[in-house]
């Protein structure tokens, strides 16, 4: 989500030719970000959402708490009313708001494809942005500024450990209203805590205190007998890639 400058010809050269560097750099410190992602075995970590609605706010107000779980070909993931748990033969989404569960029977890349999307996608940040700088490393952490023309989201910035390459912080600024468009926020923070390769426990991946399975269908537990269950089209037909 991201966003040049004309004086003399000569300083366009010298701009030009930063600008062109800088993308190259940042597109492979970028790089890194995802290997780290696709390589991690294990992988946990805590999410805190926090609103800004003006510049002035010093304490924001919380959006929601987070969690997220991978451990090889397990995944769990939770914010707020939406709970997901993926592991080697099925993937089942919980929406507690509107009391809806959806089974779907996994295919070989399920699980890793959905731990790489629920983090941010750096691929999808350097599309859907105008421009990228990388500011180098403060405090340990390698800062990187995404620059957007079109709203609502005026820039990106975001924090990367220097070691580790896995994202601990993006703020979100949005564009300031207009006559069109009245935002009522300044800025939207994410912050990843207790960032852990540790092993991950294996319960963390069980569906079964949702569900179990009676002669191959998939059946709710007593304590979800409320919830509305769906049964998706299998991704062993349309595996992900």
């Amino acid at each position: 989500m991201i966003r040049k400058i004309n004086i003399l010809a000569i300083f366009l050269l010298l701009s030009f030719g930063n600008i062109y560097s800088q993308k190259k750099l940042a597109a492979s410190e970028l790089q890194k970000i995802r290997a780290a992602y696709l390589s991690a075995v294990n992988f946990s970590a805590e999410v805190r959402v926090t609103a800004f609605k003006t510049a002035t706010q010093k304490t924001g107000d919380p959006m929601g708490i987070g969690i997220i779980r991978k451990s090889k070909r397990g995944y769990y993931s939770k914010y707020l009313s939406d709970e997901m748990i993926s592991n080697d033969h099925c993937t089942v989404i919980v929406d507690d708001l509107n009391k809806n569960i959806t089974y779907i029977e996994s295919g070989t890349n399920y699980f890793s494809s959905e731990f790489i999307r629920t983090m941010p996608s750096t691929d999808s940040l350097l599309k859907g942005t105008d421009s990228v700088m990388y500011k180098g490393i403060e405090n340990t952490n390698q800062h990187f500024i995404f620059k957007c023309k079109s709203s609502p989201l005026q820039s990106i910035d975001m924090y990367v450990d220097s070691k580790s390459h896995f994202i601990k912080k993006l703020t979100y600024y949005y564009a300031p209203s207009n006559r069109e468009n009245s935002y009522d926020m300044y800025k939207i923070e994410i912050v990843y805590d207790n960032i852990s390769q540790n092993t991950v426990d294996n319960s963390w991946f069980s569906e079964n205190k949702i569900l179990s399975c009676k002669k191959g269908k998939p059946v709710l537990q007593s304590s979800y007998s409320s919830y509305k269950l769906s049964i998706a089209e299998s991704y062993k037909k349309h595996p992900l890639k």
